[in-house]
């Protein structure tokens, strides 16, 4: 068992060789075929399903690229955290991919002001997400 100072440390994530990756994802069977598709020994990745956990996650861990679903359950969307998070100076350069099944024309309006790299539609191509995330992680 991990006292609480150990398990902060597990949570503010390895050494800095990996990348954090923190995925923000309702839906458990995606939220865990992202963690596998994007896990390998260069990644640390960290799973959160509602905004809250994700905000309160992301203050824990730091994450290096932020990967969000616009349509979680509970009383925030992915654009209200990603919104909250933006309001604070050590997110405010954070890379995120938006991994939605939404298309609404407002959401993508919003979510390119709140300076979202990429907008994926789900079903996603696994490729083309690997090859972001790479990208991400060079920048």
């Amino acid at each position: 068992m991990l006292s609480e100072s150990s398990a902060e440390q597990e949570l503010r994530g390895p050494a800095k060789e990996t990348t954090r990756i923190l995925i923000v994802e309702d839906d458990l069977f995606f939220r865990k075929y992202l963690s596998r598709l994007l896990g390998n020994r260069q990644r640390k990745i960290y799973e959160a399903c509602t905004a809250i956990d994700a905000l309160y996650l992301a203050h824990l861990m730091a994450p290096e690229v932020l990967l969000i679903d616009i349509g979680l359950n509970g009383d925030f969307d992915g654009l209200s955290l990603l919104q909250a998070l933006r309001q604070d100076a050590a997110f405010t350069g954070l890379p995120v991919v938006v991994v939605s099944g939404s298309d609404n024309p407002e959401s993508k309006a919003k979510a390119t002001q709140l300076g979202v790299d990429f907008f994926l539609g789900k079903p996603i191509e696994s490729k083309v997400l690997l090859d972001i995330v790479a990208r991400l992680e060079g920048s």
